[in-house]
């Protein structure tokens, strides 16, 4: 969800549940990114039309294959009072990003 007004100044934190098979143990990331269509080439969040600003407030391993984890990131700030800049959020996703995966 895109929240009307952010919080400017505040720490945002998320949780979720992951599972996994096929290994004992997996490292992961999480990565947020909003698409901004950015309407002020010289105060906006970037200097271009569109802007992918990023969030990464979480790398951890997790273990135990074919359970369920409750994760929960670390306290972040989220691309600053976007609500308040000139232009339009097109997207905010949400990725978990598996790393070094056995081949």
């Amino acid at each position: 969800e895109i929240l009307d007004t952010a919080a400017p100044n505040k720490s945002y934190q998320m949780s979720f549940y992951a599972k996994f098979t096929g290994v004992a143990s997996v490292d992961v990331k999480i990565i947020l990114r909003m698409r901004f269509q950015n309407n002020d080439l010289v105060y906006g969040p970037c200097t271009s039309r569109v802007c992918n600003l990023y969030e990464r407030p979480l790398r951890t391993k997790l273990r135990g294959a074919g359970t369920w984890h409750h994760v929960v990131a670390d306290e972040f700030r989220m691309f600053g009072n976007y609500t308040e800049w000139d232009g339009s959020i097109d997207f905010i996703i949400f990725e978990l990003v598996p790393l070094r995966l056995p081949t």
